[in-house]
């Protein structure tokens, strides 16, 4: 015969099903034999598997095979194609909520084998509606703890009503739910939980009092740090915490290994011990903010002219009389570069350089470029010596003049040079000092200084005015008023400038005022009081100055010269000059056959771990990492010894 095929049809149950309480349904469907409808009697097989194709039979491990034979007495009558049979697979173990399908084989007659129709059909959720014969069971049902967690898969809250006893948390629930119920008590999203580990975004603002501290001191309301009393002679300090030495012993307090920029390290010292700050590699200490008071002795006793620093201030140049001097340890050592021909030979581990050098002639100033291996020194009565070698060698360049002050680029390239006493001119080089290019008008100019890119200048007349440029010297524009200028400073970009009224003269025998400017040169506000102002320089920003007064004390300003405070001793001080950031400082003193020595002042403690900063007790101070392993000093109080 000829191989039968079926289109089958799933028929929902129908309302008489709903109530039934067996697992039985009914299942219609079309049977053909070729292309005609199927008529007669024919025994038929229904296997339920768990896939299209292939797969296992069901239910396992027992899986059910239904016939309806002739030899079962329930063959099925098929009549024009359509056939009604009611199946039962079994139903929580056949049907358990997975996909199922039916597998139907057919035959006309037992003597014949089965043919399987294909494809199997898919069983709709029909079966799955059949009410349960349990339900009934637990419907009637009254008890505590019927129903455990295992049988609970999910449950939709909108079906939960009355009160959930024992709920701990609340999880994937909408609405308001209780703190005491693991809620939050609000319908506000993101709430903050202060009393456990969370992370909180955007902006959030509190108002009113906040008064809670925390109790691993990360948070202190007001604005306050949390304070440990330290009782023991070392301790590795927290960020944003204060610390209470006490011990008739001195306290180390290592600063944080790695704090986060803005953390703030407070010290105060009650033990008569003191305390001492310990760096970890790669930190210092800034010390810009401090009363710095002890200035280091330096150089052998001579009288030092003029000085120059490079950027970081490591590398010096200084000049005594004729004599040229360098360090390259920030003033520690100290080596003669050159010396006049006409001086008695000189014997040590350097030979210096033999200079022409008219007796009576010496050095009136020194510049340096921002690597400190371009330096530039002028001769009153003399030549200008350049070096491209940090000063172990020189060439004289231009002519014999009256050279008075001399300043550099960073780079050494632009140089500017003026000639004074009773007249002279301004020269510019552009070429690091090989070839000179006169500028302005004869004056009696006593001092020049240069913006970083060697653009913008300032230069000064003595009983005359000051004069700036902003096209490296080309052309010059007259500001302030007629005083006797004899020293003048500039910002790296020229926009801050500083000049001092301090030349001792007929009428002003006691000196004038310091000059700052805030807008290039346009105008001027006096500060501090009347002295015999010598020397004065200016880091990179503007914001650290230094001034050094003839029979009086150096006084530093780190607010761009609005207040200023003296420190060392009255001496003959000639010269001063800074690093790029004001934390290290150099000065000369001596004059008129007066003897002195040069001077050095480190504003930052020493790099690394041999660095510390120590204080007696009652000492105080707050620290704040600003990056770069640098913390600065926001606010102090007492004496301190810097290494």
């Amino acid at each position: 015969m000829k191989l039968l095929l079926a289109v089958l049809i799933t028929l929902v149950v129908s309302a008489a099903a709903i109530s039934a309480q067996t697992t039985a349904f009914t299942y219609q469907g079309n049977l053909r034999q070729g292309a005609a409808a199927a008529n007669g009697t024919y025994e038929m097989r229904f296997e339920l598997f768990n896939a299209e194709t292939g797969g296992q039979p069901q239910p396992q491990p027992s899986p059910v095979t239904l016939e309806f034979t002739v030899a079962g007495s329930n063959p099925v009558i098929v009549t024009g194609g359509a056939f009604t049979v009611e199946l039962s697979f079994g139903g929580d173990d056949a049907f358990t909520g997975a996909d199922r399908w039916l597998e139907i084989s057919v035959r006309q007659n037992a003597t014949l084998p089965f043919t399987t129709l294909t494809p199997r059909q898919r069983i709709t959720s029909s079966p799955y509606s059949i009410k349960s014969s349990n339900a009934e069971i637990a419907n009637a049902l009254s008890c505590a703890l019927c129903v455990t967690d295992p049988q609970i898969v999910n449950v939709n809250g909108s079906k939960v009503t009355g009160t959930v006893a024992n709920a701990a948390t609340a999880v994937n629930v909408s609405g308001i739910v209780p703190i005491t119920n693991g809620g939050t008590g609000s319908t506000t999203q993101n709430f903050v939980d202060l009393t456990t580990a969370q992370e909180v975004s955007g902006d959030k603002k509190f108002t009113g009092t906040v008064s809670a501290v925390s109790p691993n001191g990360r948070f202190v309301g007001n604005g306050a740090l949390p304070w440990e009393v330290i009782a023991g002679t070392s301790q590795q300090a927290k960020s944003n915490t204060g610390y209470v030495v006490n011990n008739e012993n001195e306290v180390t307090i290592t600063l944080p290994t790695a704090p986060n920029v803005g953390d703030i390290v407070r010290i105060s010292g009650a033990g008569t011990g003191g305390w001492k700050i310990a760096q970890n590699a790669g930190q210092t200490l800034l010390l810009t903010n401090i009363d710095p008071r002890e200035w280091t002795q330096r150089a052998s006793a001579q009288t030092w002219y003029a000085v120059a620093s490079s950027a970081d201030g490591v590398k010096l140049l200084a000049v005594s009389g004729s004599d040229i001097y360098t360090s390259g340890d920030a003033g520690v050592n100290w080596t003669l570069r050159a010396t006049p021909a006409t001086a008695s030979p000189v014997k040590t581990a350097v030979t210096p350089q033999l200079m022409p050098i008219q007796p009576g002639s010496f050095f009136r100033a020194v510049a340096s470029s921002a690597d400190g291996t371009k330096l530039v020194a002028v001769v009153g009565v003399g030549q200008i010596y350049t070096s491209v070698d940090s000063g172990v060698t020189w060439t004289a360049r231009e002519t014999n003049r009256n050279w008075i002050s001399a300043a550099s680029s960073d780079d050494g390239t632009k140089l500017v040079a003026i000639a004074g006493g009773n007249g002279g001119l301004i020269y510019t080089s552009t070429d690091s000092g090989v070839e000179w290019t006169p500028r302005g008008v004869s004056r009696k100019w006593s001092a020049v200084a240069s913006s970083s890119d060697g653009s913008k200048l300032i230069a000064a007349v003595s009983n005359g005015q000051l004069y700036t440029s902003t096209d490296s010297g080309a052309n010059w524009t007259p500001t302030e008023t007629s005083r006797f200028w004899n020293a003048v400073a500039s910002s790296s970009d020229g926009s801050k400038l500083v000049a001092t009224d301090g030349e001792q003269a007929p009428g002003h025998s006691n000196g004038g005022r310091i000059y700052t400017s805030t807008d290039s040169g346009l105008t001027w506000t006096p500060r501090e009081n009347v002295r015999l102002w010598r020397s004065i320089a200016s880091s990179d920003g503007g914001a650290r100055l230094v001034a050094v007064v003839q029979a009086g004390q150096i006084h530093i300003s780190t607010n761009s010269g609005v207040s200023w405070f003296a420190r060392e001793s009255n001496r003959q001080w000639t010269s001063v000059a800074s690093s790029s950031d004001g934390t290290k400082l150099i000065a000369g003193a001596g004059e008129s056959g007066i003897t002195d020595y040069l001077y050095t002042l480190n504003l930052q403690t020493v790099p690394g771990g041999t660095g510390t900063l120590t204080s007696a007790q009652f000492g105080a101070i707050e620290l704040q990492y600003i990056g770069g392993g640098r913390f600065t000093i926001l606010s102090s109080g007492g004496t301190f010894i810097v290494n």
